[in-house]
């Protein structure tokens, strides 16, 4: 993934949270507030390097903090242990098939959630946890399992535009000779 990518997909990642944050996403199916930032993480963790993964969450993890409740740090812990999973299994899995882009992501938003809970209990918060909790997991998992396929096309298109190709041929022909003056 070059440079310029990873810039664009940082500023996507504060609009995305900003967008969140204040409320300009309503609320959808049984109130839950969908995050797309988990499907952004993913893409990076399956295209970028370890460093590009790990430094968009921990971005986008304080990104969120900021702008919400949490206490600040929890947000990227969360994000930085589901990129690292995704990171890590991305050679066993055929990453470029959108089923496998769903169902990874789907799981990466909900690891994502479990673990900012065990967060806030570890740091002595009381997260209001319950069966809503589930339905609200459920739903996220649909929404960004419908998502993560469309991101990944869009952010695949996007790489391919802002990046240059290798020209795979040489302008000089193979049969072509180049005479040397050996002195004779």
């Amino acid at each position: 993934m070059s440079r310029i990518t990873f810039v664009l997909l940082l500023v996507i990642a504060a609009l995305f949270t900003f967008i969140e944050g204040r409320g300009l996403t309503r609320e959808g199916f049984l109130g839950t507030r969908l995050d797309w930032i988990p499907a952004l993480l993913l893409y990076v963790a399956f295209r970028g390097s370890c460093a590009q993964a790990l430094g968009l969450a921990a971005c986008a993890g304080l990104f969120r903090d900021s702008l919400s409740a949490n206490p600040l740090g929890v947000s990227m812990i969360a994000y930085a242990l589901a990129t690292l999973a995704a990171y890590r299994l991305r050679e066993l899995l055929m990453r470029d098939l959108p089923l496998v882009q769903a169902l990874v992501a789907g799981i990466a938003v909900g690891l994502f959630q479990v673990v900012s809970i065990l967060a806030l209990w570890i740091f002595g918060y009381a997260p209001l946890v319950g069966w809503e909790t589930l339905a609200h997991l459920v739903v996220l998992f649909g929404c960004i399992a419908v998502m993560a396929p469309l991101f990944f096309v869009m952010f695949d298109w996007l790489e391919s535009e802002l990046t240059y190709k290798e020209q795979p041929y040489s302008e000089l022909r193979p049969e072509v000779e180049i005479r040397r003056n050996t002195g004779h």
